[in-house]
Protein backbone atom coordinates (compact mmCIF):
# COMPACT_ATOMS: atom_id res chain seq x y z
CA UNK A 1 0.00 0.00 0.00
CA UNK A 2 1.53 3.35 -0.99
CA UNK A 3 -0.80 5.83 0.77
CA UNK A 4 -1.54 6.34 4.46
CA UNK A 5 -4.20 8.83 5.57
CA UNK A 6 -3.76 10.16 9.12
CA UNK A 7 -7.02 11.41 10.63
CA UNK A 8 -7.30 13.66 13.67
CA UNK A 9 -10.98 13.39 14.70
CA UNK A 10 -10.58 16.22 17.25
CA UNK A 11 -9.48 18.77 14.63
CA UNK A 12 -11.79 21.68 13.90
CA UNK A 13 -13.52 21.30 17.25
CA UNK A 14 -14.42 17.68 16.43
CA UNK A 15 -15.64 18.50 12.92
CA UNK A 16 -13.20 16.04 11.33
CA UNK A 17 -14.51 13.17 13.44
CA UNK A 18 -18.11 13.99 12.57
CA UNK A 19 -17.40 14.22 8.84
CA UNK A 20 -14.79 11.47 8.49
CA UNK A 21 -17.04 8.88 6.82
CA UNK A 22 -17.93 11.34 4.06
CA UNK A 23 -14.30 12.47 3.71
CA UNK A 24 -13.18 8.84 3.53
CA UNK A 25 -15.67 8.02 0.77
CA UNK A 26 -14.63 11.02 -1.31
CA UNK A 27 -10.95 10.24 -0.83
CA UNK A 28 -11.49 6.65 -2.03
CA UNK A 29 -13.42 7.89 -5.07
CA UNK A 30 -10.51 10.20 -5.93
CA UNK A 31 -7.48 8.12 -4.95
CA UNK A 32 -8.55 4.51 -4.85
CA UNK A 33 -7.44 2.21 -2.04
CA UNK A 34 -5.46 3.52 0.93
CA UNK A 35 -4.76 2.69 4.54
CA UNK A 36 -5.81 5.06 7.30
CA UNK A 37 -4.99 5.62 10.96
CA UNK A 38 -7.03 7.63 13.46
CA UNK A 39 -5.19 9.50 16.18
CA UNK A 40 -6.04 8.92 19.82
CA UNK A 41 -4.42 9.54 23.22
CA UNK A 42 -1.06 7.81 23.23
CA UNK A 43 -1.00 7.47 19.44
CA UNK A 44 -0.67 10.92 17.93
CA UNK A 45 -0.15 11.98 14.33
CA UNK A 46 3.60 12.41 14.83
CA UNK A 47 4.09 8.83 15.98
CA UNK A 48 1.96 7.46 13.14
CA UNK A 49 3.73 9.56 10.50
CA UNK A 50 7.19 8.56 11.72
CA UNK A 51 6.29 4.88 11.44
CA UNK A 52 4.78 5.45 7.99
CA UNK A 53 8.06 7.00 6.81
CA UNK A 54 10.04 4.07 8.20
CA UNK A 55 7.72 1.58 6.50
CA UNK A 56 8.25 3.25 3.13
CA UNK A 57 4.82 4.75 2.41
CA UNK A 58 5.10 6.97 -0.66
CA UNK A 59 2.33 9.36 0.35
CA UNK A 60 1.05 10.46 3.77
CA UNK A 61 -2.11 12.58 3.86
CA UNK A 62 -2.94 14.66 6.94
CA UNK A 63 -6.65 15.19 7.63
CA UNK A 64 -6.98 17.96 10.20
CA UNK A 65 -5.75 21.49 10.79
CA UNK A 66 -2.38 23.17 11.21
CA UNK A 67 -1.67 21.35 14.48
CA UNK A 68 -2.21 17.99 12.80
CA UNK A 69 -0.02 19.01 9.86
CA UNK A 70 2.74 20.11 12.25
CA UNK A 71 2.67 16.74 13.99
CA UNK A 72 2.79 14.90 10.67
CA UNK A 73 5.70 17.06 9.46
CA UNK A 74 7.63 16.26 12.65
CA UNK A 75 6.87 12.56 12.25
CA UNK A 76 8.01 12.51 8.62
CA UNK A 77 11.23 14.34 9.54
CA UNK A 78 11.83 11.89 12.40
CA UNK A 79 11.10 8.86 10.26
CA UNK A 80 13.37 9.89 7.39
CA UNK A 81 16.38 10.50 9.67
CA UNK A 82 19.11 12.22 7.61
CA UNK A 83 17.42 11.71 4.25
CA UNK A 84 16.48 15.04 2.68
CA UNK A 85 12.92 14.10 1.74
CA UNK A 86 10.57 11.35 2.90
CA UNK A 87 7.03 10.49 1.78
CA UNK A 88 5.03 13.10 -0.12
CA UNK A 89 2.76 15.08 2.20
CA UNK A 90 -0.87 15.54 1.17
CA UNK A 91 -3.13 18.08 2.87
CA UNK A 92 -6.83 17.73 3.62
CA UNK A 93 -7.06 20.82 5.79
CA UNK A 94 -10.44 20.89 7.50
CA UNK A 95 -9.30 22.10 10.90
CA UNK A 96 -9.35 25.48 12.63
CA UNK A 97 -6.56 27.47 10.97
CA UNK A 98 -5.43 25.74 7.77
CA UNK A 99 -2.72 28.35 7.17
CA UNK A 100 -0.11 25.93 5.82
CA UNK A 101 -2.54 24.67 3.17
CA UNK A 102 -3.50 28.28 2.37
CA UNK A 103 0.12 28.93 1.33
CA UNK A 104 -0.31 26.33 -1.44
CA UNK A 105 -3.52 27.80 -2.76
CA UNK A 106 -5.70 25.22 -1.01
CA UNK A 107 -8.49 27.58 0.03
CA UNK A 108 -11.48 25.41 -0.86
CA UNK A 109 -11.46 22.82 1.93
CA UNK A 110 -12.11 19.24 0.86
CA UNK A 111 -12.88 20.07 -2.78
CA UNK A 112 -9.56 21.88 -3.31
CA UNK A 113 -7.65 19.18 -1.44
CA UNK A 114 -9.11 16.40 -3.60
CA UNK A 115 -8.26 18.32 -6.77
CA UNK A 116 -4.63 18.73 -5.68
CA UNK A 117 -4.32 15.09 -4.66
CA UNK A 118 -5.75 13.89 -7.99
CA UNK A 119 -3.37 16.13 -9.96
CA UNK A 120 -0.43 14.89 -7.90
CA UNK A 121 1.86 17.86 -8.57
CA UNK A 122 4.53 18.14 -5.90
CA UNK A 123 6.67 20.96 -4.63
CA UNK A 124 9.85 20.70 -2.54
CA UNK A 125 9.75 23.23 0.29
CA UNK A 126 11.87 24.37 3.21
CA UNK A 127 11.25 23.58 6.87
CA UNK A 128 12.14 25.61 9.92
CA UNK A 129 13.70 23.94 12.94
CA UNK A 130 13.51 25.41 16.43
CA UNK A 131 15.16 24.52 19.74
CA UNK A 132 13.52 25.94 22.86
CA UNK A 133 12.84 25.32 26.55
CA UNK A 134 9.81 23.08 27.02
CA UNK A 135 7.30 22.86 29.84
CA UNK A 136 9.60 20.47 31.70
CA UNK A 137 12.33 23.18 31.62
CA UNK A 138 14.44 20.96 29.36
CA UNK A 139 15.63 21.79 25.86
CA UNK A 140 13.31 20.46 23.16
CA UNK A 141 13.15 20.81 19.40
CA UNK A 142 10.45 21.08 16.76
CA UNK A 143 10.13 21.36 13.00
CA UNK A 144 7.65 23.85 11.56
CA UNK A 145 6.35 24.41 8.06
CA UNK A 146 4.74 27.77 8.41
CA UNK A 147 5.46 30.40 11.11
CA UNK A 148 7.15 30.44 14.53
CA UNK A 149 6.41 33.30 16.94
CA UNK A 150 8.02 34.86 19.98
CA UNK A 151 6.28 37.11 22.48
CA UNK A 152 2.73 38.39 22.07
CA UNK A 153 1.53 35.77 19.58
CA UNK A 154 2.63 33.00 21.92
CA UNK A 155 0.47 34.59 24.62
CA UNK A 156 -2.47 34.80 22.18
CA UNK A 157 -1.98 31.19 21.09
CA UNK A 158 -1.95 30.01 24.68
CA UNK A 159 -5.09 32.00 25.49
CA UNK A 160 -6.92 30.78 22.36
CA UNK A 161 -6.11 27.07 22.36
CA UNK A 162 -8.98 25.03 23.75
CA UNK A 163 -10.89 28.23 24.57
CA UNK A 164 -14.67 28.37 24.46
CA UNK A 165 -14.40 31.32 22.07
CA UNK A 166 -12.49 29.22 19.52
CA UNK A 167 -15.21 26.59 19.54
CA UNK A 168 -17.97 29.18 19.28
CA UNK A 169 -16.71 31.43 16.48
CA UNK A 170 -13.79 29.58 14.83
CA UNK A 171 -10.19 30.62 14.37
CA UNK A 172 -10.70 33.53 11.97
CA UNK A 173 -12.55 35.49 14.67
CA UNK A 174 -11.13 33.93 17.84
CA UNK A 175 -7.46 34.81 17.20
CA UNK A 176 -7.94 38.55 16.53
CA UNK A 177 -10.43 38.87 19.40
CA UNK A 178 -7.99 37.20 21.80
CA UNK A 179 -5.16 39.36 20.44
CA UNK A 180 -7.13 42.51 21.28
CA UNK A 181 -7.75 41.15 24.78
CA UNK A 182 -4.09 40.20 25.36
CA UNK A 183 -2.85 43.59 24.09
CA UNK A 184 -4.62 45.23 27.03
CA UNK A 185 -2.26 43.68 29.56
CA UNK A 186 0.79 42.45 27.64
CA UNK A 187 3.66 44.85 28.22
CA UNK A 188 6.10 43.56 25.63
CA UNK A 189 9.53 42.07 26.26
CA UNK A 190 13.20 42.93 25.87
CA UNK A 191 14.88 40.25 23.77
CA UNK A 192 18.47 39.76 22.67
CA UNK A 193 18.70 38.54 19.08
CA UNK A 194 21.55 37.17 16.98
CA UNK A 195 20.98 36.56 13.27
CA UNK A 196 23.34 34.77 10.93
CA UNK A 197 26.86 36.05 11.59
CA UNK A 198 25.88 39.48 12.96
CA UNK A 199 26.53 40.80 16.46
CA UNK A 200 23.75 40.49 19.08
CA UNK A 201 21.24 43.32 19.44
CA UNK A 202 18.66 43.96 22.16
CA UNK A 203 15.12 44.67 20.98
CA UNK A 204 12.10 46.03 22.85
CA UNK A 205 9.28 44.11 21.16
CA UNK A 206 5.67 43.06 21.33
CA UNK A 207 6.16 40.13 19.00
CA UNK A 208 8.50 38.53 16.48
CA UNK A 209 7.30 36.26 13.67
CA UNK A 210 9.80 33.95 11.99
CA UNK A 211 8.08 32.90 8.79
CA UNK A 212 8.69 30.16 6.27
CA UNK A 213 5.18 30.64 4.80
CA UNK A 214 3.09 33.81 4.59
CA UNK A 215 0.06 33.07 6.81
CA UNK A 216 -0.81 32.56 10.46
CA UNK A 217 -3.80 33.06 12.77
CA UNK A 218 -6.42 31.74 10.31
CA UNK A 219 -5.56 33.90 7.34
CA UNK A 220 -3.48 36.79 8.68
CA UNK A 221 -0.80 37.51 6.05
CA UNK A 222 2.00 38.14 8.52
CA UNK A 223 4.83 37.62 5.96
CA UNK A 224 3.46 38.71 2.57
CA UNK A 225 6.82 38.24 0.83
CA UNK A 226 7.68 34.84 2.35
CA UNK A 227 8.48 32.00 -0.07
CA UNK A 228 8.36 28.38 1.06
CA UNK A 229 11.37 27.36 -1.04
CA UNK A 230 13.80 30.30 -1.04
CA UNK A 231 16.14 29.07 1.71
CA UNK A 232 15.33 32.03 3.98
CA UNK A 233 13.13 32.88 6.94
CA UNK A 234 11.21 36.16 6.79
CA UNK A 235 11.42 37.88 10.18
CA UNK A 236 8.82 40.47 11.16
CA UNK A 237 9.58 42.42 14.34
CA UNK A 238 6.78 44.45 15.96
CA UNK A 239 8.30 46.93 18.40
CA UNK A 240 6.68 47.92 21.65
CA UNK A 241 5.37 51.47 21.61
CA UNK A 242 2.36 53.77 21.57
CA UNK A 243 2.02 53.57 17.77
CA UNK A 244 0.64 50.02 17.99
CA UNK A 245 -3.14 49.99 18.33
CA UNK A 246 -5.63 47.12 18.50
CA UNK A 247 -7.15 48.28 15.21
CA UNK A 248 -3.81 47.61 13.47
CA UNK A 249 -4.58 43.89 13.61
CA UNK A 250 -6.80 44.47 10.56
CA UNK A 251 -3.68 45.34 8.54
CA UNK A 252 -2.43 41.77 8.93
CA UNK A 253 -5.25 40.26 6.89
CA UNK A 254 -4.21 42.30 3.84
CA UNK A 255 -0.47 42.09 4.44
CA UNK A 256 -0.30 45.89 4.75
CA UNK A 257 1.50 46.09 8.09
CA UNK A 258 5.10 46.14 6.84
CA UNK A 259 4.93 49.92 6.35
CA UNK A 260 3.73 50.48 9.93
CA UNK A 261 6.30 52.51 11.95
CA UNK A 262 6.57 49.78 14.60
CA UNK A 263 7.34 46.99 12.10
CA UNK A 264 10.75 45.88 10.85
CA UNK A 265 11.23 43.15 8.23
CA UNK A 266 14.38 41.26 7.23
CA UNK A 267 15.48 37.78 6.12
CA UNK A 268 17.82 35.34 7.80
CA UNK A 269 18.89 31.70 7.81
CA UNK A 270 19.79 31.29 11.49
CA UNK A 271 18.51 33.13 14.58
CA UNK A 272 19.07 32.95 18.31
CA UNK A 273 16.73 34.66 20.79
CA UNK A 274 17.05 34.97 24.55
CA UNK A 275 15.40 37.16 27.20
CA UNK A 276 17.29 40.35 28.03
CA UNK A 277 15.89 40.22 31.59
CA UNK A 278 14.21 37.70 33.89
CA UNK A 279 10.79 37.79 32.22
CA UNK A 280 9.42 34.65 30.63
CA UNK A 281 8.98 34.86 26.83
CA UNK A 282 6.74 32.30 25.13
CA UNK A 283 7.30 30.77 21.70
CA UNK A 284 4.95 28.88 19.41
CA UNK A 285 4.93 27.45 15.88
CA UNK A 286 2.19 26.48 13.41
CA UNK A 287 -0.46 27.61 15.89
CA UNK A 288 0.77 25.41 18.75
CA UNK A 289 2.33 26.74 21.96
CA UNK A 290 5.54 24.81 22.68
CA UNK A 291 7.66 26.57 25.31
CA UNK A 292 9.79 29.62 25.96
CA UNK A 293 13.13 31.29 25.28
CA UNK A 294 16.04 30.86 24.80
CA UNK A 295 15.31 29.64 21.28
CA UNK A 296 17.38 28.85 18.20
CA UNK A 297 15.73 28.75 14.78
CA UNK A 298 17.24 27.65 11.47
CA UNK A 299 15.93 27.07 7.95
CA UNK A 300 16.51 23.69 6.25
CA UNK A 301 16.11 24.03 2.47
CA UNK A 302 14.04 21.53 0.48
CA UNK A 303 13.35 19.29 3.47
CA UNK A 304 9.72 18.40 2.62
CA UNK A 305 7.82 17.42 -0.55
CA UNK A 306 4.21 18.60 -0.57
CA UNK A 307 1.39 17.70 -2.96
CA UNK A 308 0.37 21.24 -3.87
CA UNK A 309 -2.44 22.89 -5.78
CA UNK A 310 0.01 24.82 -7.97
CA UNK A 311 3.70 25.04 -8.77
CA UNK A 312 5.65 28.21 -8.10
Amino acid sequence: METLVIVNPAAGGGRVGRKWLRIEAELRDSLGAFEHAITKPGLGAQMIAAEAARQGFQRVIAVGGDGTVNEVINGLAEGTDDRAIGPNLGLVSVGTGNDFARAFGLHGGLKAALGALRAGRTRDVDLGHMQFIGGDRQQQSRWFGNVANIGLVGEVTGATQNSRLLKLVGGRLAYPLKAISVLRYYGGREITMERDEQSPVTLDVLSIAIANGPYFGSGMKIAPHAELADGFLDVIVIARGPSVKARDIALLYKGQHLSHPAVTHFRARKLHFKPADEKNVLCDADGELFGCLPCRIEIHPKKLRVIAAFEK
